[in-house]
């Protein structure tokens, strides 16, 4: 082998090197394209599923809220037509204990 060929021989390595460095760059390149895209859609998974999950907790909350709001006002209107229920007579008879207590606190005048 003479100095010629040995050189042509150089040459042709330095050329298929720089290809292939230049084929894994552009490889490389593609596969952090890829990897930006596949972390994006991700990323904007994550957030959809945390909005959903925000929602059913919201949801779940005030399902909660208004589940004790409509026990309160249950509770209220049974106080309510407890004390509608109560007869006249009774309602009478405590006025004039009340009454009577006024007046025997305060004296005749």
């Amino acid at each position: 082998m003479d100095a010629r060929t040995a050189l042509e021989e150089i040459q042709l390595a330095e050329k298929e090197a720089k290809s292939l460095l230049q084929k894994g760059e552009s490889e490389a390149n593609t596969i952090l394209e890829s990897t930006k895209e596949e972390v994006k859609k991700q990323y904007k998974e994550f957030i959809m599923k945390a909005k959903e999950d925000a929602r059913k907790i919201k949801e779940q909350a005030e399902e909660a809220g208004e589940e004790e709001a409509k026990k309160i006002v249950e509770q209220g209107e049974k106080e309510a037509l407890s004390i509608q229920s109560l007869d006249e007579e009774k309602i009478n008879d405590v006025v004039d204990t009340i009454v009577k207590e006024i007046v025997n606190y305060h004296g005749y005048r």
